[in-house]
């Protein structure tokens, strides 16, 4: 199972967010700047994969509500998708 680590001190603005789960998630040739978007190439997953959130506390304070949207995002599509599982790990991790 492929684990994706997403560090929530790297999204310090709606572009580096994107910039950064579009590296992430390996969608550099088709995925857009949006929710949209990820929901998108969420939902096309097909392979099991575990996707990590650390660093919360940085997305929180650089983004906001916008933050809590992409984490709901991500919630939801693990809550439809037997194959991806998504969780918050509240530490602090370099990456």
């Amino acid at each position: 199972m492929k684990t994706i680590l997403i560090n929530g001190e790297k999204m310090t603005s709606k572009k580096n967010a994107f910039l950064h789960l579009k590296n992430k998630l390996d969608q550099a040739s088709f995925y857009g700047n949006n929710l949209d978007a990820l929901w998108d190439v969420l939902s096309s997953i097909n392979e099991p994969m575990n996707i990590v959130l650390f660093n919360k506390s940085f997305l929180d304070e650089n983004l906001g509500e916008y933050g809590n949207s992409i984490i709901e995002v991500f919630e939801e599509a693990a809550n439809i998708k037997d194959n991806i599982k998504f969780k918050i790990v509240n530490i602090r991790l370099v990456n």
